[in-house]
Order: structure tokens, then sequence, then C-alpha cells
């Protein structure tokens, strides 16, 4: 992830020609931690938060990937026996399914086409955000 991705404080992020995405790791309840991904939209403006939350979009990850939910929250279950080796397997989709496809999104694009396919529906959309998913997905 680190090729692609920049450190700013507790966060990760990249920027596209469109979009910055943020990465980080919030705790949950117990033992649990969630990697939460928040996106800036450039044409919204950007002056990017210190906090995933405060994003344009955000969501935690496993709402993002649906289909590798059960791994994801098995490698952030701190307190499970198994989590050691979720975690093994979640860093093997972090660096072959996970970060390119967060980075595609950070183009038009690629905001366009996740947008399209719902997979921002499970998450926090600002109202900036999806009137700008809308417009530019008409446009198209």
């Amino acid at each position: 992830m680190k090729k692609n991705f920049a450190r700013l404080g507790d966060l990760m992020f990249t920027s596209g020609d469109d979009a910055v995405a943020l990465v980080g790791v919030e705790k949950g309840f117990g033992e649990q931690k969630f990697v939460t991904v928040g996106f800036c939209i450039c044409r919204i403006g950007i002056e990017l938060p210190r906090r995933v939350e405060l994003a344009h979009m955000y969501f935690r990850l496993e709402r993002l990937f649906p289909q590798y939910r059960e791994c994801i929250l098995a490698a952030g279950a701190l307190d499970d026996s198994d989590q050691i080796a979720a975690f093994k397997q979640f860093l093997g989709y972090l660096e072959h399914t996970f970060a390119p496809d967060i980075c595609g999104m950070t183009s038009e694009g690629g905001l366009v086409k996740a947008y399209c396919a719902g997979r921002f529906d499970a998450g926090l959309v600002t109202k900036q955000a999806r009137d700008f998913l809308v417009s530019v997905t008409q446009a198209s």
C-alpha cells in the first residue's frame, strides 16, 4: 500500500486527478478495529481533514468491499484467536484488491462507476458529494 499512499498524521492518503482518498483505523466496541475510507472530491473543494469521517464521503472498508466482509472484520477482531491468520489474508487483499480499487476511485470515472454500482449506498455521502455524483452521472 505504501507505494501509492502517503502518511497524513494517523491516516494514509492517495491523490488522484479528481479526488483524494483517506484511509484510517478506528476503534470499535471491545477489541474491534475498523478500517475507514473517505473521499474528498476536488471539484467540491479540498482541505484534507485529519479524520476520515470529515471527508465528503466516508465508509467502513467492509461496506465498500462487502464480498470481503468476513475477512476484514476478522482481521480487526484483536481478541479473536483467528485474528492473526485473518490479518495475513487481509494484507494480501489490501495490496492486490483494496488499495488499487481505492486508488481507482480517485478519478471522476472511478467515482461514477462505484456510485452507479451502488458501492456508496452504505456509508455517509454529503449532499455536496451526492449532487456532484448525480451531475457527472447525468452528464455521461
